[in-house]
């Protein structure tokens, strides 16, 4: 009788059951077996053992760093030695016990291939010293890689010694082609890495930089820690020392005619200031000195004038040596040993503050432009860039900041010209094209948020350039000191050799 409960019953049995044959057990392997069988392997091309996959761990590991010479081919061939045992059929096993592996263990075998490449005699061929042009580079890397794949097509390559040759040659043309744009890839790396340095520590330098007030007020400090110092020069020093400077600017060209084709204006009114600097017999105090030396960069800040330019330099350098190295016989009174120190902290951070001070003037006027505050700040930056005086503090790290502000990178000039007059009157009048007065309605909307976004990228790079001064100045924008786009070069040599073939 059957119902909803059949389902779960079991099958009878019939009495010819205990007829039936009976598939038998699986016979266990014997210790010695499995052992020689995880070390040696079992030739089921299907499954590996301990022992396969080490073979196929270091056959891999041999043919990367050997270009092919050891692996696959010389492990056949050392057991195509032994009798009965045919060479291709080793090789075929060797080489699907490698594909095996590479399915069964990726990250394995990608270790493989990349420790024995970095092991290889010949992976750091094309490699060239720092600064090399990209001719160069490429050469290098060109003929390393060709010579590496020259050596994989000759060495995998099937048949004789003549196929293998022409392996060998087609293989390493390919590998020379190219090799030649590899080191494009380690440039770029290379770059990315930079402008990863390059940001943290710009990022960094935005979120310590002091104000330029807060820079005034330490400069004002520290000058007065100089005028605390009561340091004076006794007139008969001061006197020796500001004659010896004169007449140095007269042994190099001082123009000092009533012509009114005077040669050195500025040098020549310096002169005269310093021969009416020690009137009488009384000490002099240090304030003296160091006013004739802001004097001095007057014709020193002259690149117009070649000739005053070198005799104001010339008196600023005299005034600072002297400075530095203070006879005491020159001393009339105060501590002249912390004299030195106490200046140049206080020419630093005035120095700090004048041009954090500038770069304040041309954020502040560039609010005043109609044409909107991101191209009153290419303007300003520019006018110091242009102007040897104007940017004659700023090193050559803080002027390429300041061509940013400038110019921008890539899509900060396509976000400029967006938002610039004629990139909204192009959205405005495409849209309305496209839409009608809706669609210009939108297209004025949308330059105006491309007028906002340059606004605020202007802005960053403008802040950015005030703080970096503000910290103490950049000599040089930093650089990312890794090995990793030379390793990757390498390897990407090695793996384009072995890939050809």
């Amino acid at each position: 009788m059957s119902g909803p409960w059949t389902k779960y019953q079991k099958a009878e049995t019939g009495p010819w059951e205990r007829y039936a044959q009976t598939a038998e057990p699986p016979q266990e392997k014997g210790l010695g077996q499995t052992i020689w069988e995880n070390l040696v392997g079992d030739d089921d091309p299907t499954t590996q053992n301990l022992g396969e996959k080490v073979g196929s761990f270091l056959n891999k590991a041999g043919e990367s760093m050997t270009m092919g010479v050891i692996g696959d081919e010389a492990s056949a061939a050392v057991e195509s030695l032994m009798p009965g045992v045919n060479y291709e059929d080793r090789r075929d096993h060797y080489r699907q016990q490698e594909r095996q592996f590479e399915t069964d263990h990726q990250y394995a075998a990608l270790a493989a291939d990349i420790g024995g490449g970095m092991v290889a005699p010949l992976g750091a061929l094309g490699a060239v010293g720092k600064g090399a042009g990209w001719l160069k580079r490429a050469a290098a890397s060109g003929g390393a890689t060709g010579l590496m794949s020259g050596v994989y097509g000759f060495a995998e390559g099937e048949g004789g010694v003549d196929e293998r040759i022409e392996s060998g040659i087609v293989n390493g043309m390919y590998g020379a082609g190219t090799g030649a744009l590899i080191p494009l890839v380690g440039v770029g790396l290379q770059k990315a890495m930079n402008a990863g340095a390059t940001s943290k520590a710009l990022k960094a330098a935005v979120q310590t930089a002091p104000s330029t007030d807060e820079l005034r007020a330490a400069g004002r400090a520290a000058y007065q820690a100089v005028d605390d110092a009561g340091v004076s020069i006794k007139p008969e020093a001061a006197r020796g020392l500001l004659d010896s400077l004169t007449d140095g600017m007269r042994a190099n060209g001082l123009d000092e005619g009533a012509s009114a084709l005077n040669l050195t204006p500025n040098s020549k009114r310096l002169s005269e200031i310093m021969g009416e600097a020690v009137p009488g017999d009384d000490a002099v105090p240090f304030g003296i000195l160091d006013q004739l030396r802001r004097k001095a960069g007057v014709p020193a800040s002259n690149p117009a004038n070649k000739l005053d330019q070198r005799l104001g330099t010339q008196v600023i350098e005299g005034l600072d040596d002297f400075v530095n190295d203070i006879p005491a016989s020159a001393v009339a009174g105060g501590n002249a040993d912390e004299l030195p120190e106490l200046v140049g902290t206080a020419r630093e951070i005035w120095s700090k503050m004048s041009r954090s001070q500038m770069i304040d003037d041309a954020i502040d006027a560039s609010q005043n432009y109609v044409t909107g505050e991101a191209s009153g700040l290419r303007n300003q930056f520019a006018r110091i860039l242009k102007n040897p005086k104007l940017s004659r503090g700023f090193s050559d790290a803080e002027k390429k900041l300041m061509r940013r502000v400038v110019n921008g990178s890539l899509p900060e000039r396509l976000v400029h010209l967006a938002g610039g007059g004629l990139g909204q009157i192009a959205a405005i009048g495409s849209g309305f094209g496209a839409a009608g007065p809706f669609g210009a309605l939108l297209g004025a909307g949308g330059g105006a948020m491309a007028r906002k976004a340059s606004e605020k990228i202007a802005a960053k790079n403008a802040e950015v350039v005030r703080a970096v001064v503000a910290n103490g100045g950049l000599l040089e924008l930093p650089v990312a000191q890794s090995q990793i786009p030379v390793i990757a070069e390498r390897l990407l040599r090695q793996g384009s050799a072995a890939g050809l073939n």
